[in-house]
C-alpha cells in the first residue's frame, strides 16, 4: 500500500514538474494575449474613446407598430318608402293650388289624381218587392214592429214601389239609423245616396321616402278638414 502511494505521488509531482515548465503547452488550449487577439471578430469596428467619455447604453428598438387599416366604408342604405299614401279628398275647385302645393315639396314622387263622386243625401229603405201591393205589405210589417216614419216611392224610377225610412246628411248617420231599424226586427234595410255632388279630387303618392313624410304633415296643417291616410286597399 506505502509503495502505491509513493508511486502516485511521484507521477503527480513530475505532471506538475511538466506543466509549469512548459512542456504540456502543445496538448492544453492557448491563454495567453496573441491567442486571444488573433481570435477576435470584426476588430476594425473597435473604437477607443478619449478618457473619461460617458457611454451611453444602448437601447433596443421596439419594433415599429404597423398602422391599423382604414375601416371599410359604410354600405349605403336604402332609403324606406311608403308603400302608398292617399293626400285628402279636396274640393276640385281647390284642385290647381293642391298641386302645385305638392309639386313646390319635391316629394320625389309624382302625385296621382282620384277623382271621387258623393251623395250629398243617403236614404234608407226597402226595395221594391211586388209594386205598390207588395209595399203595401210591407207597410203593415212596419206598424207591427212599432215603425212609423215611412212612406212608399211613387216616382218613375228604379225604387218605385219601395219604401223610404229615412233620409240622412250622411252615410254615417243613415247607416246607425239602418242599425236601428235591423234590431226591431225590419229585413232587408238598405242605404243608398240620392243625389250625386260635384266631384272631389284626391292625391296618392306611392314609394314616397319616409323622411319627406314630415314635409307633407306641415303642408296638411294649412287643411285641418283633410287627413293624411293610407290608400285604398294597403
Amino acid at each position: 500500500m506505502l509503495r502505491l502511494l509513493f508511486w502516485f505521488f511521484l507521477l503527480t509531482n513530475g505532471v506538475l514538474f511538466a506543466y509549469r515548465m512548459g512542456y504540456l503547452d502543445s496538448a492544453l488550449p492557448q491563454k495567453s494575449e496573441p491567442h486571444r487577439i488573433a481570435k477576435q471578430l470584426n476588430p476594425e469596428k473597435i473604437r477607443l474613446l478619449p478618457p473619461g467619455t460617458a457611454l451611453k447604453p444602448v437601447v433596443a428598438k421596439a419594433p415599429e407598430e404597423q398602422p391599423a387599416p382604414p375601416p371599410p366604408p359604410p354600405v349605403a342604405q336604402a332609403p324606406k318608402r311608403i308603400e302608398c299614401i292617399q293626400v285628402g279628398e279636396f274640393p276640385v275647385s281647390t284642385q290647381s293650388l293642391i298641386e302645385k302645393r305638392l309639386a313646390s315639396l319635391k316629394l320625389g314622387v309624382k302625385p296621382v289624381r282620384k277623382d271621387y263622386q258623393e251623395p250629398t243625401r243617403f236614404m234608407v229603405y226597402l226595395p221594391p218587392q211586388g209594386g205598390l201591393a207588395g209595399a203595401s205589405q210591407q207597410v203593415k210589417t212596419l206598424q207591427r214592429l212599432g215603425v212609423s216614419n215611412y212612406f212608399i216611392i211613387k216616382n218613375q224610377s228604379a225604387l218605385q214601389g219601395g219604401i223610404s225610412l229615412g233620409v240622412f246628411s250622411s252615410r254615417a248617420s243613415a247607416e246607425r239609423y239602418r242599425a236601428s231599424i235591423t234590431k226591431k226586427g225590419v229585413k232587408n234595410v238598405q242605404v243608398g245616396g240620392r243625389k250625386l255632388v260635384t266631384r272631389r279630387v284626391a292625391y296618392e303618392l306611392r314609394g314616397m321616402e319616409e323622411s319627406r313624410m314630415l314635409t307633407l304633415q306641415k303642408m296638411m296643417r294649412r287643411f285641418p278638414k283633410q287627413k293624411l291616410e293610407a290608400c285604398a286597399g294597403q
